[in-house]
């Protein structure tokens, strides 16, 4: 039986004659690898291979940005924090125990386009209703939980600017900063055509990404789906 990879080569016939024409886009680096061994295998000749990216890799040469390691954007965040004004003030340790989780929210807010600035301010607006009492009194730590709340927005602002200065950025930042840049990037690089494999579950940014590369002459995305899923509306399985 032909392979999806196969199949996906087979329908595009100048892969090997014009192989700089192509941008190769796969969900991960593992399959980036697998598709450049089946055309080292399938080529009649020598060739220079097509740029073959991972969606990862592919977001941050859209944004320009590099991915910092978490240790490093561990620290950012927690610099970010101490310099607010209003937040309590604790040690790295002690900070290491939340801030992955706070780094994951802002991640997936990034990856996903959310309005942060309404997002923050719901947040904070639905912690001081959750902290409310009749008598309008509070204790130290429904004030600093209220603080916190607050204070999200400035603090999110601040891990991003310092993160920029550097270069760098967490993957949500470079897939929003990628959303942003896109049409610039395309049109900086003439007639590409760009081809997307593999693909399930995207998220807002990369729905985004890949729609609006789609629309260059020759893109196309290829999905490896058994039509038993894919044509059935009510399988759980074929929802993306």
């Amino acid at each position: 039986m032909q392979s999806f990879l196969d199949s996906v080569l087979d329908d595009l016939p100048e892969w090997q004659s014009d192989p700089s024409s192509f941008v190769f886009v796969l969900p991960s680096k593992r399959a980036g690898f697998f598709l450049k061994n089946r055309m080292a295998q399938r080529a009649t000749s020598t060739f220079l291979s097509p740029h073959i990216w991972s969606i990862e890799d592919f977001v941050a040469e859209i944004s320009g940005l590099r991915y910092a390691g978490t240790l490093h954007l561990l620290f950012r965040l927690y610099e970010a924090c101490l310099d607010q004004e209003g937040i309590q003030q604790e040690s790295f340790a002690d900070f290491t125990k939340w801030g992955p989780t706070l780094l994951q929210d802002f991640n997936e807010a990034d990856r996903y386009l959310v309005d942060t600035d309404r997002l923050f301010e719901t947040l904070a607006a639905l912690n001081e209703i959750r902290n409310w009492t009749p008598d309008g009194s509070s204790t130290p730590m429904m004030d600093r939980q209220i603080a916190f709340w607050k204070n999200l927005a400035p603090i999110y602002s601040r891990f991003r600017t310092n993160l920029a200065g550097e270069g760098l950025a967490y993957q949500g930042m470079a897939y929003r900063a990628a959303a942003s840049q896109l049409a610039s990037y395309a049109a900086a690089r003439g007639d590409v055509r760009y081809i997307f494999i593999g693909f399930n579950a995207l998220n807002t940014a990369e729905d985004r990404i890949i729609q609006q590369l789609l629309e260059k002459p020759g893109s196309r995305i290829y999905w490896d789906a058994d039509p038993h899923y894919i044509d059935n509306p009510v399988h759980d399985a074929g929802h993306f």
